[in-house]
């Protein structure tokens, strides 16, 4: 009991003046006031992450649109050339390139939309996850 006595003798003299328990107990209004304003700064942190999140997503997008009219532009010159005789390539090459061109157009399309379009997997009403088994009746 002595060394508890000494502890917390210490302990605010260390820390100075002890707060009245009227300073110490906190009404419901300062309890809920202090929620809603944390509960406030996390919405304007998820809603900032919301905005960067989209400004990089238009900028993989663009990126990703160059990229694919680059190869296209490559591949219907190859073709073009072809055509005319100026580059000699066999049936099976130009296939393949066609092939590989329509495959690769396709994966990187649908590659962009998944990102770019997320599906949200939270309830708007409640903030529940939901799974894809799940359903939410109005």
């Amino acid at each position: 009991m002595k060394g508890t006595e000494l502890s917390n003798k210490n302990l605010i003299d260390f820390l100075g003046e002890r707060p009245s328990d009227k300073e110490l107990i906190l009404s419901s209004e300062d309890i809920d006031r202090k929620l809603k304003s944390i509960s406030l700064d996390i919405r304007k942190e998820e809603l900032e992450s919301a905005k960067q999140d989209r400004e990089e997503r238009k900028k993989f997008a663009d990126k990703i649109f160059v990229l694919l009219l680059s190869f296209l532009s490559a591949s219907l010159l190859i073709v073009f050339l072809s055509g005319i005789k100026c580059l000699i390539l066999s049936d099976t090459i130009l296939v393949t390139l066609l092939t590989t061109t329509t495959v690769n157009v396709i994966g990187i399309f649908l590659f962009v939309v998944r990102y770019l379009f997320k599906a949200n997997n939270v309830c708007q009403h409640c903030g529940a996850k939901i799974t894809q088994t799940q359903t939410i009746e109005s």
